[in-house]
């Protein structure tokens, strides 16, 4: 994993929870699953695809921006998810 994308992706979640309001799961692999799997998808597909919903096309996903806040769309649609942070 690459260290520099990996502590990107942590201060994106943070700075994300500190304007949401939210909080990261007590449970640290959680936490840790989450941002490993945010650096790679940044990593592999140039932006943070939410590692925790499946895509028929990743890059479709990527191109059309829609997984990429933590649980912007989510939110949008009023679904409340346990699994981030």
């Amino acid at each position: 994993m690459d260290k520099e994308i990996l502590e990107a992706m942590r201060q994106f979640a943070e700075s994300y929870a500190i304007k949401s309001n939210t909080f990261f799961c007590s449970d640290l692999s959680v936490t840790a699953y989450v941002l490993e799997g945010l650096a790679q998808n940044k990593k592999d597909l140039g932006a943070p695809l939410c590692p925790c919903r499946y895509y028929d096309d990743n890059e479709e996903e990527v191109a059309a921006s829609f997984g990429i806040a933590l649980v912007y769309q989510w939110e949008k649609e009023k679904i409340v998810i346990v699994c981030y942070f």
